[in-house]
């Protein structure tokens, strides 16, 4: 159905390219040309709304949902915690996890150091809130508590 929706919207915009471009309706009418611009960027305009709406804004908020005690986040998923809990609770050990990970850091400055501040994190945080975890049966979960442990 998107794929519908993705060609009806791009003829939608070659229309708009083509009224600006030729201008017919002002050779048809004798007029301006400023009708078939304005048409054709109105055109333009409802073809960019549909990309942005149906294209970009679901991947933002995909990365969103995946972040720390996003909706879709292992910790939003296995733990029985609101966002503003978890969201505290996990961030508390920031300054923690910076200074285990800062040696490292010192020796290899270009080295990639989320997956391990993100472990520590996770760790922590797990250590604290062990006794929230929920779902621990699905394959999701088990795989996030081993990979943590």
């Amino acid at each position: 159905m998107t794929i519908f929706w993705g060609l009806i919207f791009l003829l939608i915009s070659l229309c708009g390219i083509y009224l600006m471009v030729t201008t017919p309706l002002a050779k048809k009418y004798n007029s301006t040309q400023y009708l078939d611009i304005g048409l054709g960027g109105l055109l333009l305009s409802i073809s960019l709304i549909y990309v942005v709406f149906t294209h970009v804004l679901p991947s933002y908020d995909d990365e969103a949902a995946k972040l720390p005690c996003g909706s879709k986040s292992p910790q939003a998923i296995c733990y029985g915690l609101d966002s503003g809990t978890c969201s505290e609770a996990w961030h508390s050990f920031d300054k923690v996890c910076e200074e285990e990970v800062r040696p490292i850091r010192e020796k290899r400055p270009s080295a990639l150091l989320y997956p391990m501040t993100y472990k520590c994190h996770a760790q922590k945080f797990d250590k604290i809130t062990f006794y929230n975890r929920r779902k621990t049966d699905t394959a999701f979960c088990r795989d996030y508590f081993k990979k943590i442990e």
